[in-house]
């Protein structure tokens, strides 16, 4: 995964995820650095909403 600002591109590599006190929780890094990414309840819905099409589904069947 790559992530870009005006400032900067980072390269971000999950490792992991864990449901922690009623949220999700992927660790792993960016760049060098140690990371952890927290999604609530409702963002996750909202990311799930986003991904969950046929034409993004699609991208699991690519080589």
């Amino acid at each position: 995964m790559r992530v870009k600002t005006p400032a900067m591109k980072l390269d971000v590599q999950l490792e992991s995820a864990r449901k922690q006190g009623g949220e999700l929780q992927f660790t792993g890094l960016a760049g060098l650095l140690p990371c952890e990414v927290t999604l609530a309840p409702a963002e996750l819905r909202r990311v799930l909403a986003m991904v969950l099409r046929p034409s993004i589904l699609g991208l699991l069947l690519r080589k």
